[in-house]
């Protein structure tokens, strides 16, 4: 398997994990099918009750991969340097046709012929595919588009949105059974062009996201606490990230809070929870920058100068 499956992909430890080992996308598949880790870790994963309780469990305790390619620096979209030609697709149970369940959807998407790998999500519910297309990471978001259409015209399946970032996580599951086609077409879609991973407001966010992720960086580096105190700090970092990044700003809230002795995942997690639910405080994304420059961060690194004035 390892010599035909040669795509080169990052591989996470967990969510936080800012460090990724690069492998052959050969190497992933063997753990997905034999990893005696990755099995356990899924059947703990199904006996937990609560959606958060599951949420903090994947992104602590499970490996994952960005299928696009390799991101040595972190998952942002300017972080990636060698494309793999692959664009991952999740189907959730909750967007399954009426009538229709897991092992249907397995069927049909096993003979499907752009199926190069499908395998069950960690949650046992869903299934993930790896599907090829053009290596170009201009075009990620135009074949994104296509596959929606695509399922959703032919089986009725709702891709999984998140699956538009180019670098998603796509976390590592346990399945003996998984469906491998070297054969499988390669997906192309009608409208490639030199596109980026969101326009108008969505390319705001892709920037702004990179900004913080180098913001965050520096903090990690030279580990201070900018956090120690609970309501003009540790509050208004979480509010201010829900504003700016919505649930994308959960890890980087995570990273944060994780360099103060008070940290406590399941706490912090909870608390992300509630900045998202009360979203029209007053306090943007402007209060982070805020925030760190006052500690000595630099808040206007390299080429996203001309974007640091929505952080100030």
């Amino acid at each position: 398997m390892q010599n035909k499956f040669n795509e080169k992909v990052s591989l996470f430890k967990n969510t936080f994990d800012r460090r990724p080992t690069t492998l052959r996308l050969g190497v992933i598949l063997d753990k997905i099918r034999n990893c005696p880790r990755l099995k356990h870790a899924c059947a703990t994963l199904r006996t937990l009750n609560s959606k958060d309780e599951r949420r903090l469990f994947k992104q602590i305790k499970l490996p994952g991969i960005t299928a696009s390619g390799v991101f040595p620096d972190g998952r942002s979209q300017s972080n990636s340097i060698l494309p793999s030609g692959l664009i991952q697709v999740d189907f959730d149970d909750k967007s399954f046709p009426t009538l229709m369940i897991l092992s249907d959807i397995v069927k049909l998407l096993k003979s499907d012929p752009y199926t190069y790998v499908g395998f069950i999500s960690p949650s046992g519910t869903g299934y993930k595919l790896l599907v090829r297309i053009t290596s170009n990471p201009a075009n990620h978001l135009s074949h994104f588009r296509a596959l929606e259409e695509y399922y959703r015209n032919k089986y009725g399946l709702v891709i999984d949105p998140n699956c538009k970032d180019l670098g998603r996580l796509c976390f590592l599951s346990y399945d003996p059974f998984i469906f491998i086609n070297s054969e499988a077409r390669v997906f192309q879609s009608k409208n490639e062009r030199p596109d980026s991973p969101g326009t108008g407001n969505g390319n705001f966010n892709s920037d702004l996201e990179t900004q913080v992720e180098s913001v965050v960086r520096q903090i990690e580096r030279i580990k201070i606490d900018i956090t120690d105190d609970y309501l003009n700090e540790w509050l208004k970092l979480g509010f201010a990230l829900a504003d700016g990044l919505g649930e994308n700003g959960r890890s980087f809230f995570h990273r944060i809070s994780l360099l103060s002795p008070k940290y406590d995942p399941v706490t912090a997690d909870h608390q992300y929870n509630e900045c998202l639910k009360a979203r029209k405080t007053g306090i943007t994304i402007r209060s982070f920058f805020g925030l760190a420059k006052s500690y000595g961060i630099n808040i206007y690194p390299n080429h996203l100068k001309n974007i640091a004035g929505h952080g100030e």
